[in-house]
């Protein structure tokens, strides 16, 4: 009994199946697999310094409608002008 349950084992247990298939490695990219260009580039390039010049215009004009804004609010003051006399200290030693 101890024999057969031995050759039951070794039969079920470590048989190995065969896959007939050869380890490739790993794939490695090359410049074939590289998008390819098409079109004009010169259409391109337009097209897009069109997009990027309206949102330097846009970004100029909001800063500038902002300092505008904080400067006719009070919201900023610049230190622009110099004052008429210095400011009074105030001595703290007393």
């Amino acid at each position: 009994m101890n024999r057969t349950v031995s050759l039951l084992r070794t039969n079920l247990i470590a048989h190995v199946s065969k896959r007939n298939k050869a380890y490739l490695g790993e794939l490695k990219g090359s410049m074939n697999d590289l998008p390819q260009p098409c079109g004009s580039w010169k259409t391109n390039h337009e097209a897009k310094q069109r997009k990027y010049n309206a949102q330097l215009a846009i970004g100029i004009g909001f800063l500038v409608a902002t300092i505008l804004f904080g400067k006719s609010s009070g919201l900023f003051f610049f230190n622009g002008e110099v004052p008429d006399a210095p400011a009074p200290k105030n001595d703290y030693s007393k």
